[in-house]
């Protein structure tokens, strides 16, 4: 099993601001960089919450459905 992880430490001030994002495997940093702005308030009516694959609008360039052809054994989603 894998583990990956982001933290984003968000930089305030109001809606829709940056901050820094840090992804982690096996809870070893191999990512870090700065997100300049964030989603203000919602997401568009095509976006959707997916895990292991992309059913909507893509982020980067990729035809959707992108979908993830491995085994999600579990995700978590923790706001804190």
């Amino acid at each position: 099993d894998v583990t990956v992880r982001l933290d984003f430490d968000y930089h305030g001030g109001g809606l829709g601001k940056g901050g820094i994002a840090r992804l982690y495997v096996q809870d070893k940093l191999v990512a870090k960089g700065k997100i300049p702005a964030t989603v203000p308030l919602g997401f568009s009516a095509d976006e959707t919450v997916d895990a292991g694959e992309d059913t909507g609008t893509p982020s980067a360039d990729y035809e959707c459905p992108f979908r993830f052809t491995g085994k999600l054994n579990q995700v978590t989603v923790a706001i804190e």
